[in-house]
């Protein structure tokens, strides 16, 4: 069993590299010799890139009340739209940061699966969950925007081999047939975001990214696009560059929020 799902998994990696409709013919074919399973527990499935009904029953939702600007989550009832006091407080320079889960159970595991263990058919189960994303009033009409994944700087590319982010901004906009560019780039390592606080963060990431020559955004929805959203942080930093060099207005949508 073990065997069988790792190689449907190796098969379905490749997959994902290649042409959009080349892939729909081949994961048809895949589904003949590796008959799919769930993407989280492995169990026997009738179509690939899904979560059994237990696996998702213990996916948690991002619901109201959230913050209008991050989606930040609260538990309670407020009965009109607000925003944290992390947002309210500062000068931010996206306009909406969007997700469809939390990132917890089994979705914080996919994602970790997907970004650290080179699960890259995990794209797949994402892609829709963006796409829903993209549904969001906070969002909506974008049928020119521009998909711009958050930038890995080099070190860590080298080390990982690829920048998930820029696998899921351009599957999405495959999918959605909105354009895809790799505009920023990361021009200072920085240190892991996960032990600071707010303002340790913004500090960590001042002055980190950078637009890339030859490129334009001037008048451009920006749809910036990332795993996972923490603080916002890393979005906000993204977005700063890209409003100096001309963009209309940026947005983000992730798989997931923290």
């Amino acid at each position: 069993m073990v065997k069988r799902l790792a190689a449907s998994v190796f098969a379905r990696s490749f997959s994902a590299r290649v042409s959009f409709k080349l892939r729909q013919w081949f994961s048809a074919g895949l589904d003949l010799i590796y008959p799919p399973a769930c993407a989280c527990c492995g169990c026997g499935m009738s179509q690939a890139g899904l979560l059994c009904d237990d696996c998702l029953s213990r996916c948690v939702p991002l619901s109201r009340p959230f913050c209008e600007r991050c989606s930040l989550p609260f538990e309670g009832i407020i009965p009109r739209p607000f925003q944290c006091p992390n947002c309210a407080g500062r000068e931010l320079s996206f306009r909406a940061a969007v997700a469809k889960w939390r990132a917890r159970g089994p979705v914080r595991e996919l994602i970790h699966g997907f970004k650290y263990e080179r699960r890259l058919a995990l794209v797949e189960v994402f892609l829709p969950w963006l796409r829903e994303a993209l549904l969001d009033e906070r969002v909506a009409n974008i049928e020119e925007a521009l998909l711009v994944p958050v930038p890995l700087h080099n070190v860590r590319l080298r080390e990982r081999g690829y920048n998930q982010a820029a696998l899921l901004a351009q599957r999405l906009g495959e999918a959605e047939g909105l354009e895809f560019a790799e505009v920023l780039r990361r021009t200072r390592y920085t240190t892991t975001q996960t032990a600071l606080d707010r303002m340790q963060r913004a500090k960590n990431l001042a002055s980190a990214f950078s637009m890339r020559p030859g490129y334009s955004v001037r008048g451009r929805e920006i749809i910036l696009v990332d795993d996972v959203l923490t603080t916002c942080a890393t979005v906000s930093e993204c977005a700063s560059v890209l409003m100096k060099a001309g963009a209309a207005v940026v947005n983000a949508v992730a798989v997931a929020r923290a």
